[in-house]
């Protein structure tokens, strides 16, 4: 059969082997998965009444992140970029400590974002998060 120089090799990419994920080996993965489970419902709860914004993470996600600052003990999160607060929320309704967020262009929108999230202790900011972060955590 005649092939023309324009037919592209077709790869079947399930057939190549994948690298083993890191969380697969990571010693602490069913501590880490115990949280989960133990903090599943709470978090199902709390989130029942949020509204979802455009462009933001998803519960999922939220709640592997927020399990993590558990697990680890953190108690701050400094967020680079509100968009329209979608994660900055979600963190908000969920983690005790401290969030510190940052967006670099106030946009129209960002009025409701404020108001949405004065009900919860964010502390808000309108400006380069590189600059923001070093003064942050100098403080």
């Amino acid at each position: 059969m005649f092939k023309s120089s324009f037919e592209k090799q077709v790869i079947d990419y399930s057939k190549i082997e994948k690298q083993k994920s890191l969380f697969s080996t990571w010693k602490n993965k069913e501590d880490f998965l115990d949280i989960c489970d133990k903090t599943a419902a709470t978090f199902q709860e709390k989130m029942r009444e949020h509204t979802f914004q455009t462009s933001g993470t998803f519960y999922a996600e939220c709640h592997a992140f927020l399990t993590l600052c558990r697990f680890f003990e953190i108690d701050v999160i400094l967020e680079s970029g509100m968009s329209r607060g979608n994660s900055t929320e979600i963190w908000a309704r969920n983690f005790q400590g401290k969030i510190i967020t940052f967006e670099n262009m106030r946009q129209h929108y960002h009025d409701d974002v404020v108001s949405r999230l004065k009900k919860y202790d964010v502390d808000i900011n309108f400006t380069d998060s590189n600059r923001g972060f070093k003064e942050k955590l100098e403080q």
